[in-house]
């Protein structure tokens, strides 16, 4: 049986999602065992950022998470550290993997939401410009969502940081 069933969760059935909780729910215990026995390394609260998703945590959660993260090692990317070779790596990735993907895949939406933050953040404002419009005003999809309130407002500025950055670049 699979654990988290199939790509939406009008396809997933309840014993999978219990299964699926279960199995994060282990994780996060294993996770934070770990953390116990070994108290100086940032790993088992990197990893309990993706197990805190999965359970929909709270954005305090989060930032609980990244500040033991930081406080255990000075080398992890801060939070605006978007141009880091791997993260920029990370993004050509998704960028290849959506172009692949055909349009309806339930995750290419998402993924442009992702993708148009990120390159905005890279000073790459056409791509994420792009993005912007293959997508509409929704906040609710990450990364927007978790701005609370304020998802509107940081869309909106990231998509005219886009549009202004690229507007720039084409007057060169």
């Amino acid at each position: 049986m699979e654990a988290a069933g199939r790509p939406t969760a009008s396809n997933t059935g309840r014993e999978q999602f219990e299964g699926f909780h279960r199995t994060i729910r282990r994780a996060l215990e294993e996770l934070t065992l770990a953390a116990a026995l070994a108290p100086e390394d940032p790993t088992p609260y990197a990893k309990k950022i993706w197990t805190s998703l999965a359970l929909r945590g709270a954005h305090e959660d989060m930032r609980e998470l990244w500040a033991e993260i930081t406080a255990r090692d000075d080398s992890e990317p801060k939070p605006r550290d978007y141009k880091t070779p791997e993260l920029v790596a990370a993004v050509d990735r998704l960028l290849a993997d959506v172009a692949a993907a055909p349009a309806s895949h339930p995750y290419v939406r998402e993924a442009r939401h992702l993708l148009a933050y990120f390159l905005v953040y890279q000073d790459r404002h056409e791509e994420a410009l792009e993005q912007f419009r293959l997508v509409d005003d929704y906040v609710g999809a990450l990364p927007w969502s978790y701005y609370g309130d304020a998802a509107a407002e940081i869309y909106r500025a990231a998509r005219e940081m886009a549009v202004v950055g690229a507007a720039r670049r084409k007057r060169r």
